[in-house]
């Protein structure tokens, strides 16, 4: 009984709303963000979050039910109409990341969830979810790996930089990747491991050089 109520349920409310004349909600995901002014709402947001729980932050994983919540009334409504395209004639209401929008006008409405799990920044996310010392925490770690290569590597240094720059320049405006953040530790972890092999002395490098070993 259980499983004939779990799989005709959604199918009863759906044909019962189209007879009735409801529309369907619309949800839209927060990979779809491509344009930059919907990022500085993101930004703003997590940057009040930051000020009112600057030791901790709000915890990974919140940002999508504390989002609108981080804005003004008016910040959020803005966020809506530059993410969903709505024109300012439209009026707005929601509650966390769901949403009613409608005109007087043409009668027109649409309802719907506008949910973004992240915060479109490694800074910004760092930020909201770990407060101010998980961002110090993380610079720190960036700096020191920087400065170990470079006292350890000199000459490869830009060479590291040219491979790692990439996804860190990516995440000042995006959020984590999960199929593409391990391979990029595990890159980054492979270049420490060779710059890690202790360097051959002056007679070790002779006798590979006369054994035939370091060849042109």
């Amino acid at each position: 009984m259980f499983g004939v109520f779990v799989v005709g349920l959604p199918s009863a409310a759906s044909t019962t709303a189209t007879l009735i004349g409801l529309k369907p909600p619309q949800l839209k995901d927060y990979g779809s963000t491509a344009s930059f002014k919907p990022r500085l709402y993101l930004w703003k947001a997590a940057w009040n979050s930051a000020l009112r729980h600057p030791f901790f932050g709000q915890g990974d994983e919140t940002f999508a039910y504390q989002v609108f919540n981080d804005l003004s009334s008016v910040d959020a409504k803005n966020l809506f109409r530059a993410e969903l395209g709505f024109p300012q004639d439209y009026q707005i209401s929601y509650g966390g990341f769901t949403y009613y929008a409608s005109n007087p006008k043409t009668k027109d409405h649409k309802a719907g969830s506008l949910i973004y799990v992240r915060a479109h920044s490694v800074i910004f996310d760092e930020l909201y979810s770990h407060g101010f010392p998980g961002l110090i925490l993380l610079t720190a770690l960036t700096a020191a790996l920087l400065r170990h290569v470079y006292r350890r590597e000199r000459s490869a240094f830009p060479l590291f930089l040219v491979a790692i720059l990439p996804y860190p320049v990516y995440l000042l405006a995006w959020f984590y990747v999960p199929t593409v953040t391990p391979l990029f530790f595990i890159m980054i972890g492979t270049m420490l491991a060779d710059i890690q092999r202790p360097l051959p002395t002056s007679q070790e490098a002779s006798h590979a050089a006369n054994t035939g070993l370091y060849a042109d």
